[in-house]
């Protein structure tokens, strides 16, 4: 009966020490991801700072 409890223990050990590399695996290839998508935003966010810059510069102040 013992020995049984044991093997089951031993069973679920092994089973949750076999999924980290797959979980460790998940969270690089979401990091890979979320630098390509940084890349990718990084140049439309320029963009649109300088179009807001170049809109403010055109506004003219009303006069008092």
């Amino acid at each position: 009966m013992r020995t049984s409890h044991l093997n089951e223990l031993l069973v679920v050990a092994i089973l949750l020490i076999s999924t980290v590399p797959l979980s460790a695996q998940r969270q690089q290839q979401n990091v890979a991801k979320l630098k390509a998508d940084a890349q990718t935003a990084q140049p439309l966010y320029s963009s649109l700072a300088l179009n807001a810059r170049f809109a403010r510069s055109k506004v003219e102040p009303e006069p008092d």
